[in-house]
């Protein structure tokens, strides 16, 4: 991400474990009682799986390290040969 974005997209990744803890904790409270104290665990399990697999089938792999800054007179890392 570019330094002028990277603040949002932290924030938005912290949001989104706050939410996520948020559902899983209202999930708990209401399956559990209901269904058996493994109910919650399941749910949020299969949840967490539909999110991997969206996220490995959507989000591009970005390349490793051309945003770093090395040494005192801050030069751009050299593209790595393929």
């Amino acid at each position: 991400y570019e330094p002028k974005d990277r603040g949002w997209v932290s924030g938005a990744i912290s949001m989104g474990c706050g939410i996520g803890i948020s559902f899983g904790q209202g999930a708990a409270g209401i399956l559990g009682p209901r269904y058996g104290w493994r109910s919650p665990f399941l749910v949020v399990s299969v949840t967490a799986i539909i999110c991997a697999i969206a996220v490995w089938m959507f989000v591009p792999e970005v390349q490793r390290g051309m945003s770093e800054r090395i040494g005192r007179n801050h030069q751009q890392l050299e593209e790595p040969e393929a």
